[in-house]
């Protein structure tokens, strides 16, 4: 028996403090007894979810880009900091970075002067350009960002810009130019002479003198490839017969040197009052036939 009721006391006792550790609501319902907490909860941080593959288009031709987004899997909360950066990015695709020196900003690759297309790939190239008639090219370059130079043969002038420049849009950004052949200055007609030719530089000017007048000079001239001449233009002398003495026993009508084409009137005394018929003789173009001893 006493066993027994040293079993029912620490039952008592059990219970007891299982009462105290617990309260009655109106209900009769018991709850346990909480404490309450004196401390603000800890600031929690965003964070950001994995990347993941949005879209692509790899396998179209070099260029192409994949795009990722992300989103905020834990949001940030009593006062922790949020997430920084965008929610989305896109990329090259691999083994599609910009070529020849371009650089990716971000959507595309910009190229450098010369180069055109989604990765830079392709050499910018302008038409064909040839060297002028009567003239060079430096070289017969195309690419994108290339200068040519433009120059004349001797003798010819420069018409339009001496340099052209491929430019990014393909075309050149100046018109060949025109070698136009150069020339000397005018020359004034030769009295009593004329003149057959061309003024143009490396052609020739001949002169000829009129009948009665000897060329006194270089009886051509050329136009160097400098636009002036090589000599002066000659001049036409008249042609000068020799001075004529008067015949023994006659009279002459002048005494000077006469030109071309003149004359001179002699006559031979035949009595003491009456003279003979007159002689005249002409100056000849050549002088050859007015000679003074001929006549007697």
């Amino acid at each position: 028996m006493r066993g027994r009721e040293a079993l029912l006391l620490t039952a008592a006792v059990l219970t007891l403090l299982l009462l105290i550790g617990h309260e009655v609501d109106g209900s009769g319902s018991r709850r346990r007894r909480r404490r309450r907490s004196t401390t603000s909860p800890p600031p929690v941080d965003c964070r950001w979810s994995s990347w993941s593959l949005f879209s692509s288009d790899c396998g179209n031709t070099c260029g192409g880009t994949r795009t990722y987004t992300r989103y905020r899997c834990r949001p940030a909360a009593n006062g922790g900091a949020d997430c920084v950066g965008d929610t989305q990015k896109t990329e090259p695709c691999p083994g599609t970075a910009c070529q020849n020196g371009g650089q990716w900003n971000g959507a595309s690759c910009t190229c450098p002067s010369g180069f055109y297309g989604s990765c830079c790939q392709t050499t910018l190239m302008c038409p064909p350009l040839d060297a002028p008639s009567n003239g060079q090219i430096s070289s017969p370059v195309m690419t994108g960002g290339d200068v040519v130079y433009f120059s004349c043969d001797p003798g010819y002038t420069l018409l339009g810009s001496s340099s052209a420049t491929c430019e990014s849009s393909g075309s050149w950004s100046n018109n060949r130019p025109i070698c136009q052949r150069g020339s000397c200055p005018a020359l004034q007609v030769v009295p009593h002479g004329s003149m057959y030719g061309s003024m143009s530089t490396g052609s020739t000017m001949t002169f000829s003198c009129l009948p009665g007048y000897t060329l006194s000079g270089p009886s051509s001239i050329t136009c160097t490839p400098q636009g002036v001449w090589s000599a002066q233009p000659p001049t036409c002398t008249a042609v000068q017969c020799p001075t004529l003495s008067p015949p023994s026993h006659g009279t002459i009508s002048s005494v000077t040197a006469p030109s071309a084409g003149t004359w001179n009137s002699l006559q031979c005394d035949t009595s003491l009052v009456n003279q003979g018929p007159v002689h005249t003789v002409n100056c000849g173009t050549d002088s050859t036939n007015f000679n003074g001893q001929t006549f007697t």
